[in-house]
């Protein structure tokens, strides 16, 4: 038996930037989408090389020693949708987390792009 498919009227924009949020939160922890702004914030996880373990802090087995601590970093993503495509802007504090961001959106655009037989 066949299930029921409900067809839902959304505006195109609307079920694109569903698409990029469900990508997003695939690969990060926390996201906050702006439907109506076309904006999303994208928590990642930073290591910060600057915080002292715990654990090594310890008489006896160089307390001096750091082991990098996850920290959070927001990267700012803005989708601007056009007639010919849409401009994806990224912005972070961090490079690297900026670049995962940018990668995973990257990789949404690719797969949105209309398949030729």
């Amino acid at each position: 038996r066949a299930a029921k498919i409900v067809k839902e009227e959304v505006e195109p924009n609307v079920a694109r930037m569903k698409v990029v949020e469900r990508a997003l939160r695939d690969m990060f922890e926390e996201v906050k989408a702006d439907y109506d702004g076309g904006k999303f914030e994208v928590v990642c996880e930073k290591a910060d090389p600057k915080v002292p373990d715990p654990e090594e802090e310890q008489e006896g087995e160089g307390g001096n020693e750091t082991t990098p601590q996850p920290t959070d970093v927001t990267c700012y993503v803005t989708l601007n949708f056009q007639d010919d495509g849409c401009e994806i802007r990224v912005e972070c504090e961090e490079e690297r987390q900026g670049m995962m961001v940018q990668d995973c959106l990257r990789q949404v655009a690719g797969a949105m792009q209309p398949v030729k037989v």
